[in-house]
């Protein structure tokens, strides 16, 4: 995997990260907790400290980590851990496979905001959904939610085991017993954590041996920018995970861009 390092100086975000990771690499044990976050992200005078281990793509992550190819996943109760192989956390946008368009009479709130939220509700609205999924029927849609889960799975074979963790889903629908669960941007970054879809995947899956009736589960990404004439351009991935736990097994199935032309 290619990714790009961070050419500009380092933000204060990234100074707590790399203290914290000299920190662990010195004590030989990877794993640290928000009161740490806390203590170093006061001291380097960083006032968001819930955001130090939020890193949606490799462009963001601090320039230690990129050089000692590190990244973080996250084990619930306050606590994460470094892993090493970014290449395993981090998954680069394919090529898309088709290229489509598609004309439509806006509504007066597609662009009032740039939410995740209106990102996925124009997509639907639009009939978008059920074009690229080759729906002949209006599927179930279920809005976004949080919930806590225990989860045991492995990265390149290293084992991480979470408590509570907490997951947020943006948008699921459900087909005849085919369950879609999306990640949504409104931009379009070059890569994308693989813990974003892969921990819906796994909270689903789980569900599934527990009884619940899915047949198919398939984790997607979506993303939506403008062209040069300021209509919207959206991508749809639609990934799989060959090896339920685990995560590196990221495979995607389909993809595809819509040209989203307005008219009267």
């Amino acid at each position: 995997m290619k990714y790009m390092k961070n050419k500009q100086s380092q933000s204060k975000k990234a100074q707590v990260l790399e203290e914290i990771f000299r920190a662990c690499k010195k004590r030989n044990d990877f794993v640290f907790d928000n009161a740490q976050i806390k203590e170093i992200s006061t001291r380097i005078g960083f006032g968001n400290q819930f955001d130090v281990t939020k890193i949606d793509n490799t462009n963001k992550l601090p320039q230690l980590l990129q050089k000692e190819n590190y990244f973080v996943v996250h084990l619930g109760e306050g606590r994460h851990q470094f892993v090493q192989g970014i290449e395993y956390g981090y998954h680069t946008f394919e090529s898309i496979k088709k290229e489509r368009e598609r004309t439509y009479i806006p509504s007066i709130l597609n662009d009032l905001n740039t939410s995740e939220s209106n990102v996925l509700s124009v997509v639907f609205n639009q009939g978008i959904i059920y074009n690229f999924f080759e729906m002949q029927q209006t599927p179930k849609i279920y809005l976004s939610h949080r919930t806590q889960c225990n989860f045991e799975y492995t990265i390149n074979n290293q084992r991480i085991v979470s408590h509570r963790q907490q997951i947020e889903i943006d948008m699921t629908i459900e087909n005849n017993g085919d369950v879609y669960t999306f990640e949504a941007k409104n931009k379009f970054p070059q890569d994308f954590n693989v813990s974003q879809l892969y921990l819906q995947f796994l909270y689903y899956h789980e569900k599934k041996k527990q009884g619940l009736a899915i047949k198919n589960l398939y984790p997607c990404y979506l993303l939506r920018g403008k062209n040069k004439n300021g209509d919207s351009v959206v991508r749809i991935y639609k990934y799989s995970f060959t090896c339920p736990y685990e995560m590196s097994s990221i495979t995607l199935l389909d993809s595809v861009e819509y040209q989203i032309i307005k008219r009267n």
